[in-house]
């Protein structure tokens, strides 16, 4: 309980609300991006395709265990009895966290989780840019330039590849 707020009237704050909205907005403990650092990797489109394979199966894992949070977070709301309770959400939420350090550590940087979004490093023709996924997409076919974000994605252009 936080400062009297039954006695103001209020709900008592649920830490589940925030993790929720948190996770269906991608904020929930999401590692910040490396822009601008000098230990930066930055990836050839080669480098990035190379990974799709694993960036789409961590990306499938992601959203199984995020619609089971989700509905887990929603039961607990509702009172329904949920088997684990609590400490099956904070056993999902550490699965996603477990699942999205992966992409960090390995230089790509992740923008949003519901839905899946990550930019790799990258440099065209002289240009710092990101290719960009998005969940659903089936390969690695867009970029931005690095300072304008997903609002200037384009396609790659063929001679990229």
């Amino acid at each position: 309980m936080n400062g009297g707020e039954e006695a103001r009237g209020e709900a008592p704050h649920d830490a589940f609300d925030d993790a929720e909205t948190a996770w269906r907005s991608g904020r929930h403990r999401r590692p910040a991006t490396q822009g601008g650092h000098m230990n930066e990797r930055v990836f050839t489109v080669v480098e990035a395709d190379a990974l799709m394979p694993e960036v789409r199966r961590r990306a499938a894992e992601i959203i199984h265990v995020r619609a089971d949070l989700s509905e887990l977070v929603r039961d607990l709301r509702s009172g329904n009895p949920v088997p684990g309770g609590r400490a099956a959400a904070k056993a999902y939420e550490a699965r996603l966290d477990e699942l999205a350090s992966w992409f960090t550590a390995n230089g790509i940087e992740v923008k949003s989780l519901a839905p899946i979004l990550v930019d790799f490093p990258a440099e065209l023709a002289g240009t710092s840019v990101r290719l960009c996924w998005l969940e659903g997409e089936t390969g690695l076919d867009w970029y931005h330039r690095s300072e304008l974000g997903f609002v200037g994605r384009r396609r790659l252009p063929p001679e990229a590849r």
